[in-house]
């Protein structure tokens, strides 16, 4: 009589433990989904691990590409410049063909002048070396001016994000 029951339990445990797990993930992919779990602590200035830098496109005087609005979201590196090789592509006479370079370094982005001709200007100040930028950042790059904001969180699956991409708001 016992061994039968304890083969029945036996035979449910499975069932019961993934169902128990399959609570957790619901309550978790929740939670996540709906953001009402607790905030992480993020150092001012930082990017938390797993968290996109935007570029959004906050006015574009000089020229039509890219149109006010647009956002681009950056992986691990982007080239920005006039010429259709770069990453992020700014159709505006006062940026050179290869202006500016961001890339990133633990949980901070990274910003530098390529030698551009008018310079790259982080918050109305020329930049002369790499500068880390903070959510928030005002970037001047001839009459195109970008904000820079903190992204999305993206799962790592061992695979690197896309190194760019670009919507309309």
């Amino acid at each position: 009589m016992t061994s039968d029951l304890v083969i029945a339990g036996l035979r449910y445990l499975p069932l019961f433990l993934l169902s128990l797990f399959s609570l957790f993930v619901l309550k978790y992919l929740r939670r996540d989904y709906t953001g009402s779990g607790s905030p992480e602590a993020v150092l001012p200035g930082s990017f938390p691990p797993n968290t996109l830098c935007r570029l959004v496109v906050k006015r574009a005087e000089a020229g039509p590409i890219p149109p006010a609005g647009t956002v681009f979201v950056l992986g691990e590196r982007a080239m920005i410049g006039r010429d259709g090789q770069n990453q992020i592509v700014i159709q505006d006479p006062y940026v050179s063909s290869r202006h500016a370079l961001l890339w990133r370094k633990g949980d901070n982005y990274y910003l530098q002048d390529l030698s551009s001709t008018n310079g790259v200007f982080l918050n109305g100040e020329r930049i002369g070396g790499p500068v880390v930028l903070k959510p928030g950042d005002v970037i001047g790059l001839g009459g195109t001016v970008l904000v820079v904001e903190r992204g999305q969180k993206y799962v790592s699956l061992g695979c690197k994000p896309s190194r760019f991409s670009a919507r309309k708001k």
